[in-house]
């Protein structure tokens, strides 16, 4: 068991004035960002009917472009050309590649296990470093900085870390204890 540390009184308020500082700094960006993210969510509250009306006339706007270029693909483009420019703007088109698409019903994991019993040439094997089994060995001694180095790696960390965690409705009390 730790044994306790009776620190000067002086030196326990420092402290507790410092940290009052930070979670009072802390109070004010939550507050500033509440505003601001109160602000944000009227915005688009009000902006929302506006943009999702455009939205799909856009798509409306869209379709018919793309139906009238294909429509009209060989008289616009061409047997080779995969795109047109127009004095507006460009339409083109891509064949887009060949997926695998899960049938309805179907997850990847029931894929997976599919595979593996019909088709196991079919399922990847993933390899990667142990990193846990890597530090342990550094730590123990059985791998130096040479052998990291050799592989492209290095022991890194272990740095002293601290965290100031105010409690805010002790930081709020003491500022209204205070004025």
């Amino acid at each position: 068991m730790a044994s306790k540390v009776k620190a000067d009184p002086a030196v326990r308020a420092g402290l507790n004035d410092l940290v009052l500082e930070v979670g009072r700094i802390e109070i004010e960006i939550d507050q500033a960002e509440a505003l601001m993210q109160k602000r944000i969510d009227a915005i688009r509250a009000e902006c929302a009917p506006r943009i999702e009306a455009l939205a799909h006339q856009h798509q409306v706007a869209s379709d018919a472009a793309t139906a009238f270029a294909s429509e009209h693909r060989a008289e616009l483009m061409g047997p080779k050309r995969k795109s047109v420019r127009v004095v507006c703007g460009t339409v083109s088109h891509r064949q887009q590649p060949p997926r695998m698409d899960l049938l309805s019903g179907w997850t990847w994991r029931r894929v997976l296990e599919q595979l593996l019993r019909r088709l196991p040439t079919f399922v990847r094997t993933v390899q990667e470093p142990d990193r846990e089994a890597l530090l342990a060995a550094a730590k123990g001694g059985d791998v130096d900085a040479s052998g990291l180095g050799a592989v492209g790696l290095r022991l890194g960390g272990g740095e002293e870390r601290w965290d100031v965690k105010p409690d805010h409705q002790s930081v709020r009390d003491e500022i209204t204890k205070r004025g």
